[in-house]
């Protein structure tokens, strides 16, 4: 945030600087108009039109907004890589979905080529790598254009919903236990996190859009998350023992367009789940299964398993 504070400072600095010395000397159009006014056949060249249409302010005549673009300055590099800040966490996490990257606070060469995949896919400009204050008010158009407001609310645990539960129910997000039914601050295998990662919810942000804008998967469309959260209520409820879901993963349901649910094969629907992991694959660097930290998984499909392919990188 210094770095833009820095830039709007710079701005306000070169707008003084502007006005003092290109807009002042230019006052003297009032003059110009109010002697026209007096004398308005003082003009005698018949090759220059007359003066007698000036506007006695100028307000419409004597700034033109193009060319005072120029004279401010250019875009600046607000972080580029090497750099560190926890605002370069926060864009690290709402980018993840373009090439996959981890929540951290370094611009690294991840960081770098998911500001290009950004660029060249959603803002459709010259990929730079960098972040300037462009890059930052996509970031917020992205948010605003693709709302999970209602997957959010279909994300949260569904165990205060269960009949003849006898565990005790969280309220959408853990209750901070461990599988040993204790509760405690170190996130160690198995224990409920507060509430699902923000990263998921971006990465879905992607997957909206690139379903948008691919001609491939324009006939898809999200229709719900069909699991996010799941305590340790919810899984002893229904048998289970994972604990992805306590936090870190979400299901979600794809099918086209132009049919309802109910009216979807099995083959189908199994389809149209695969087309969207291949969007992740492809511009999210997913891989199947969990062969490596600090990236994106998918869960396997009847027809898409790889149990020995790993990340590129």
């Amino acid at each position: 945030m210094k770095k833009l504070d820095e830039a709007l400072e710079h701005v306000k600095s070169n707008w003084q600087l502007e006005k003092e010395q290109r807009i002042k000397p230019s006052l003297w159009w009032k003059e110009v108009a109010q002697a026209q006014a007096q004398n308005p056949t003082a003009n005698t060249d018949a090759n220059t039109p007359k003066l007698s249409n000036l506007s006695a302010d100028g307000k419409a005549w004597f700034i033109h907004p193009v060319a005072m673009i120029d004279y401010f300055p250019k875009s600046e590099i607000l972080f580029q890589k090497g750099d560190k800040h926890e605002v370069i966490r926060e864009i690290n996490i709402r980018l993840a979905g373009f090439g996959g990257n981890v929540p951290t606070d370094e611009f690294t060469e991840r960081t770098e080529r998911m500001i290009k995949q950004f660029q060249r896919d959603y803002m459709q400009v010259e990929e730079t790598g960098v972040v300037d204050i462009q890059v930052i008010q996509a970031i917020d158009r992205f948010q605003d254009e693709y709302s999970i407001d209602s997957f959010f609310t279909q994300a949260q645990c569904q165990c205060s919903t269960f009949k003849n539960l006898t565990e005790p129910t969280c309220n959408g997000f853990g209750l901070n236990k461990t599988n040993n039914g204790k509760t405690g601050a170190n996130y160690a295998y198995g224990i409920e996190y507060p509430g699902l990662h923000r990263t998921l919810f971006w990465v879905l942000r992607s997957i909206m859009f690139y379903i948008d804008s691919d001609e491939r998967y324009q006939h898809l469309t999200v229709e719900i998350v069909s699991s996010g959260y799941r305590c340790w209520a919810d899984n002893i409820y229904n048998n289970r023992k994972s604990t992805n879901h306590m936090g870190k993963a979400l299901d979600i349901h794809v099918i086209k367009k132009e049919k309802a649910k109910s009216e979807h094969s099995r083959d189908e629907r199994i389809n149209c789940c695969d087309l969207v992991r291949d969007i992740l694959t492809e511009k999210t660097n997913a891989e199947y299964r969990w062969f490596h930290s600090n990236g994106i998984a998918l869960e396997n499909s009847y027809t898409r398993y790889h149990p020995t392919r790993g990340r590129d990188n």
